[in-house]
């Protein structure tokens, strides 16, 4: 019975990534992981789901709406001096987009790594020199339901890798959520 349940589960999780890649963008899973190769500027000019929105000679490319996690966001793709690729989505706010963004960066790898809600910052890095991740876990989840979700906070998250960045900003108005690498 306990083996049927290992591969009840091992199945579960298997169908759940397949679900959430095959729903997922493929110029998204750079920005998720470093397995997949960045775009370059012509591969978002040569794809039919770019426009060059550039008002200037810096790359800028724009999407209409795409679904990420099941949340319709508008994206933006910008370079760093690097010529890294930078994308930014930018949605509406509902608590159903917020949670299923939220569930989305943890099933796509990423780490909380720290909290600014209402001025006060809770850094997950430093308390974990000093103390067990339950204790930490436990701060994080006190700070974040001690307000609503529409409070304006930001949220910062890293890739398990320690190779992608996540910057979120949220309000009662809208999420945008910036990935870097």
């Amino acid at each position: 019975m306990c083996l049927f349940r290992l591969f009840l589960l091992a199945g579960f999780s298997l169908f759940s990534w397949s679900s959430v890649a095959a729903t997922s963008p493929i110029w998204y899973y750079p920005f998720i992981s470093a397995q997949y190769s960045s775009w370059k500027t012509t591969d978002f000019q040569q794809s039919g789901e770019w426009f060059d929105c550039a008002e200037d000679d810096k790359p800028l490319f724009c999407t209409d709406q795409v679904k990420i996690h099941h949340t319709p966001m508008v994206a933006v793709v910008t370079f760093d001096h690097a010529m890294d690729p930078i994308l930014e989505l930018n949605g509406e706010f509902s608590l159903v987009y917020f949670n299923n963004l939220q569930l989305g960066l943890r099933q796509d790898g990423f780490q909380l790594t720290k909290v600014v809600i209402d001025g006060v910052t809770l850094d997950v890095k430093l308390e974990l020199i000093n103390k067990s991740e339950t204790e930490v876990d436990r701060e994080v989840l006190q700070l974040i339901n001690r307000y609503p979700a529409t409070q304006s906070r930001v949220l910062f998250w890293q890739s398990a890798d320690q190779e992608r960045f996540v910057q979120w900003h949220s309000d009662r108005d809208s999420i945008q959520i910036t990935y870097q690498q």
